[in-house]
Order: C-alpha cells, then structure tokens, then sequence
C-alpha cells in the first residue's frame, strides 16, 4: 500500500498536495499562495498582457477545494479571484464606463 500511494504521488501532482495538506499543517497556506498566483497569472502576467482565461481561474480554484478542508481558505481564493477582477477593470477600463 506504501509503495502505490508512493507511486501516485510521483505520477499525480493533486494527490502529493491532497496528502501534504494532510499531514503537513503550513502547507495548506502555501498551496493557497500557489493558487493565488495562478489567478492573478491570469489577470497580471510577469509579461504581457492577462488571457482571462476562465477556465485556468475554475481549474485552479476546483484543484485547492480537491486538497483544501478549510472553507475559509476556500473563500479567499474565491475572494481574490473577484478583486484581481476589481483591479483589472480599474486598470484597463470596461467595454462599458457606466460600470465604475
């Protein structure tokens, strides 16, 4: 049993990070950075401008509800999800000015 929980954890990401949010107590907070840092690469990338892409952000936040059991950590992301949104349509404006 040791060994194929070892072997799925080299094979899938999700599963090393589902057990690492089990047992390690700090990981959790450092896989919600991680995924905060997708979400604002989709709005605020190092380069370039932001793809928005909608489903890299609900990728992201459904992968940390998979490893996350705290549901406050769970409405952050989703939280800062909604103000990188914020900042972005203060930044470059909206289709429509009416919306600030």
């Amino acid at each position: 049993m040791i060994k194929e929980v070892l072997e799925l954890c080299k094979i899938f990401p999700n599963v090393k990070e589902y057990y690492a949010a089990n047992i390690v107590p700090d990981f959790e907070q450092e896989a919600l950075e991680k995924y905060k840092k997708i979400i604002e690469n989709e709005f605020f990338p190092a380069r370039g401008f932001g793809k928005l892409r909608y489903s890299e952000m609900n990728k992201a936040l459904n992968s940390f509800k998979k490893i996350s059991k705290s549901t406050t950590h769970i409405a952050d992301l989703m939280i800062s999800c909604v103000e990188f949104g914020v900042q972005f349509t203060n930044a470059y404006g909206d289709i429509d000015e009416r919306y600030r």
